[in-house]
């Protein structure tokens, strides 16, 4: 299998994390996809790495913070 990108999913209410780690199981991509029951500026701080795409639907007031 070629080399697959990792996409990395946020959520803060638990039931949705439950049902998104539930389907990737079920659907066998939980070896690229993983799902966090956190906010995306708690997430960002403790991954401190470069990311290729971010697809960011999250409270605007803090969009300046999640770019920094």
């Amino acid at each position: 299998m070629a080399n697959l990108g990792k996409v990395h999913t946020l959520d803060m209410a638990q039931a949705k994390v439950n049902m998104a780690r539930q389907n990737i199981l079920e659907a066998g991509l939980d070896n690229v996809i993983s799902v966090y029951h956190m906010n995306a500026l708690e997430f960002f701080e403790v991954n401190d790495r470069r990311y290729d795409f971010v697809f960011l639907d999250a409270d605007k007031s803090n969009y300046k913070r999640y770019f920094d």
